[in-house]
């Protein structure tokens, strides 16, 4: 009983605590809160097993037991009686006696362990929620068994745009399903985001809202801070604290989501608008174990705050976790190490004393035996010295040189999205089956073939099926719905057409218009619409019909034709390079920059400031390093150039792709060296750091300032490259006098063996 009450106080302090941080915190950004929230339920979970780890800190603050104290055994007890207790009484006075009654026998008296009682009760119910959030993840996982892939292109661009957006690297898988009303998110290690079967009738904008919302979920790995917030009221379901801090939590966290929603361009009205429609569909409690979009309990405060242009919107930066870390530490470490005690009543102590008191005091142990004399030890080691030979002392050792650090590996590059001309692909023998399909919002469009399809010439209709084939187009516009079908028979292809379920005349002029609105999604005909096109009117025909296209494999698919075909002059070069603008996806905007950049050259400012926008909406960091080599490559970039590109890589996140981007920066272009050590001062590993540092000055000549910062930012490094560093500028230019001193005094926070080296260095 002592250990559940120690444990509910204890919780209730963290979490009073965390609500007093939250409440400090509440014009700060509902991420922060949602951390503060997050640490105090860990807190909460890390309790107990910090009182079995931490040591023992023991205070006196239970109420005293009834008065009766177990006396200690011991070397001091050995000669008394043995006493297990002492019971003290209060003495009543001297009455005569009564008559004794008859002995009547009574029956034993049976008490109730109510500790026990009160234990079993709460493994109980502990056991029962926890059995609940494993009852509700194998209801997510059938739901995702049951559930489809969506395989829509539009959905798989706008998943792979806000992936790059949101900077998230794990993958996501993207399902389809009956069973839910509002998108939902779960998985911590194999994150997957559900989406209703509705959502094919969703707008452009609605589509990418809902995607960003959920890879906010992914990206905060709010997965894992739910599962650790359900695990700690189970642990703590006696306390209401923690059942009010885990939706004080719920709420903050989605808020923090729409936060990032609305930070990537969302309007705020609009998404506000969204949210109002998926809860229209929401059934009361549903998805309650999974990461649901829009609940309606929290709706009135989560739109009034999208809406509220004050509200601070900024997400959790390193620093902040590690504060809020820090402070949850330094809370929940002493509390649990705290062990609270009964104290002993002043009766109790009283018995004690005078039961010690009683007890024979033990002999004396034996004297120790005396030590010699100082005079007669001095003598002794004075003739061990003389009759042992003397050995030569052994030399120091001299300084271990520091290890140098291994060089990272390179990343991986990202896998290129899988190519959507022809939907979802499976071979059977010798017939290909394939389905495809596209939306955006009151029109979706979905086309399957069976066998081997053939197209005329200008891809406006279908020229031959081979045997057992076919072909079908199902259009869905507002309340209209068109369905064709192309079969081959022994007289040619016979066709049919319903418009809203009625048998209609073949029309072949709509029937065009379809699969050219078809192949501006997929590209699935341009090997044979891109040659009329360019015949017709060059390139600026090709991209006029790219500029109506849906779909960035659509449009990376034409723009690559034009490139093999056309010379690229300048305004065309331009117009392509604009063109890429308009796409989201990093893969195929690269590509498009890459084979461009190849063809065209890039020979003057008007391309390459053209190129530089482009390259300024490649969100990842392998793709963005990528396009910004091929203009690194080029030879003299106005100082306006290299400075757009320089602030390009200050935005990357990669330690390695922005050292590589520096590197190449500076051994090719002027740079302003303070301008060039403010973007360096932000790669994170010391092999990369030291690489940048280095490359500077193997390029330039640093006057006093730039030498000041260069130190400054080495002593941060590891021995190895800090010493590297330092006698890398020592070897290219003469140090000032107050450079020097910064030198000397980044000198002596290096080891034993780098400081040598590097003091020599400046000496020389």
């Amino acid at each position: 009983m002592d250990a559940l009450l120690e444990l509910f106080w204890k919780s209730s302090l963290v979490l009073c605590g965390a609500a007093f941080a939250s409440l400090l915190a509440r014009r700060a950004s509902a991420a922060t809160r949602h951390l503060i929230w997050a640490a105090a339920l860990a807190g909460g979970l890390a309790l107990p097993l910090g009182s079995v780890l931490l040591p023992r800190l023991r205070v006196a603050a239970l109420p005293a037991p009834a008065e009766s104290v177990e006396l200690p055994r011991g070397p001091a007890m050995a000669a008394a009686p043995p006493i297990a207790a002492v019971q003290t009484r209060r003495v009543q006075p001297r009455l005569p006696p009564d008559p004794l009654p008859d002995p009547v026998e009574e029956a034993p008296l049976r008490t109730i362990d109510w500790g026990r009682v009160a234990r079993l009760i709460w493994a109980s119910v502990a056991i029962a929620l926890l059995l609940r959030i494993a009852a509700g993840d194998l209801q997510l996982h059938g739901i995702a068994r049951r559930a489809e892939r969506a395989v829509g292109q539009e959905w798989m661009d706008l998943l792979h745009d806000c992936m790059a957006r949101l900077g998230v690297r794990r993958q996501v898988a993207l399902l389809q399903s009956s069973e839910v009303e509002v998108p939902i998110t779960w998985g911590t290690l194999r994150p997957q985001i559900v989406i209703p079967a509705s959502a094919s009738g969703w707008g452009g904008a609605q589509k990418r809202a809902v995607l960003l919302h959920e890879l906010a979920h992914v990206e905060r790995h709010d997965a894992l801070t739910q599962l650790v917030a359900r695990i700690s009221c189970a642990l703590h379901w006696p306390n209401p604290l923690a059942w009010a801090g885990a939706a004080a939590m719920r709420m903050e966290r989605e808020r923090a989501c729409d936060d990032r929603v609305l930070a990537e361009g969302a309007r705020p009205t609009e998404y506000a608008t969204s949210l109002l429609e998926i809860a229209r569909t929401a059934r009361p409690g549903g998805g309650r174990t999974a990461l649901a979009m829009a609940r309606r309990a929290q709706l009135e405060g989560r739109v009034l705050a999208v809406l509220d242009p004050a509200v601070d919107r900024q997400p959790v930066n390193r620093r902040r976790a590690a504060a809020v870390a820090t402070a949850a530490a330094f809370l929940i470490a002493p509390l649990a190490a705290v062990r609270a005690e009964r104290a002993v009543s002043a009766p109790a102590q009283a018995a004690v004393a005078n039961v010690l008191a009683e007890v024979p005091v033990a002999a004396p142990a034996p004297a120790p035996v005396a030590s010699p004399p100082k005079k007669a030890v001095k003598a002794k080691i004075a003739l061990a010295a003389v009759a042992t030979p003397s050995t030569p002392p052994t030399p120091p050792t001299p300084p271990t040189p520091p290890t140098p650090a291994t060089p990272p590996t390179p990343p991986t590059p990202p896998t290129p999205p899988t190519l959507p001309s022809v939907g979802s692909t499976r071979t059977h023998g010798e017939k290909n089956n394939w389905t495809s399909s596209w939306s955006d919002g009151n029109r979706s469009v979905t086309f399957s073939a069976r066998g081997d399809v053939r197209w005329t010439d200008d891809a406006n209709d279908v020229a031959s099926i081979t045997p057992g084939g076919s072909f079908d187009l199902t259009v869905h516009d507002g309340g209209r719905h068109w369905h064709a079908e192309v079969l081959p028979g022994p007289n040619g292809l016979s066709r049919t057409l319903l418009v809203d379920g009625e048998p209609r005349p073949w029309d072949a002029r709509w029937f065009a218009r379809a699969l050219e609105d078809m192949d501006r999604h997929s590209a699935f005909a341009a090997d044979m619409r891109f040659p009329k096109l360019y015949r017709q009117g060059g390139a600026r025909a090709v991209l006029g019909y790219v500029d109506t296209m849906d779909g960035d494999y659509a449009r990376r698919r034409y723009l690559q034709l034009l490139i093999e075909r056309d010379p690229l002059d300048e305004s065309t070069a331009v117009a392509v390079f604009r063109a890429v603008e308009a796409m989201s996806g990093d893969y195929d905007r690269a590509e498009v920059l890459k084979s461009s950049a190849a063809k065209t050259r890039l020979d003057n400012d008007a391309k390459r400031e053209a190129f530089l926008k482009a390259c300024a909406g490649v969100q990842g960091d392998y793709e963005r390093g990528r396009v910004l080599h091929e203009l690194i490559a080029q030879p003299k970039l106005s100082p306006e150039l290299a400075r757009g590109v320089l602030a390009l890589v200050t935005r990357m996140g990669g330690d390695y792709e922005k050292a590589q981007a520096l590197t190449g920066l500076i051994a090719r272009h002027p740079i302003d060296a303070l301008e060039y050590l403010r973007a360096g001062a932000k790669v994170g590993g010391d092999y990369e750091h030291g690489r940048v540092l280095k490359a500077l000055l193997s390029a330039q000549k640093l006057d006093g300032a730039g030498q000041i910062e260069v130190i400054r930012q080495a002593r941060h490094l590891g021995d190895y490259e800090s010493a590297e560093v330092l006698v890398a500028l020592t070897r290219s230019t003469r140090l000032t006098a107050e450079a020097e001193r910064e030198y000397e005094s980044a000198a002596e926070h290096l080891g034993d063996y780098s400081r040598k080296r590097v003091l020599s260095a400046v000496n020389r």
